[in-house]
């Protein structure tokens, strides 16, 4: 699902994040993998799309609901890349891999 949403907070030294939209409530879990601005950074205060979806069925995650695929700069034209099926994803509280 693609929302706009501003970034409610963003820790460059850990590399995650939340962002706020009608669409998300609670807030959206986003990593630093799938963050596509010039920068390569968030800031709080930024406005911007973002593709997300919800976080897995038995997924301990207290605090989030859903978590972003692709975020980007709002109202840039910029596409998602292709995606690998065995990218590292959240699994609540931590990172995982197919492998």
């Amino acid at each position: 699902m693609t929302s706009r949403g501003r970034v409610r907070q963003y820790s460059t030294k850990e590399g995650w994040g939340v962002i706020d939209s009608a669409d998300t409530l609670g807030g959206c879990l986003v990593q630093v993998l799938s963050i596509y601005t010039p920068s390569g950074t968030l800031s709080a205060g930024d406005e911007v799309d973002f593709e997300w979806e919800p976080l897995p069925p038995g997924v301990d995650e207290k605090l989030f609901r859903s978590s972003a695929n692709f975020v980007r700069p709002a109202g840039s034209v910029f596409e998602p890349p292709p995606v690998n099926d065995d990218r590292p994803k959240f699994m609540g509280g931590s990172w995982t891999w197919n492998i």
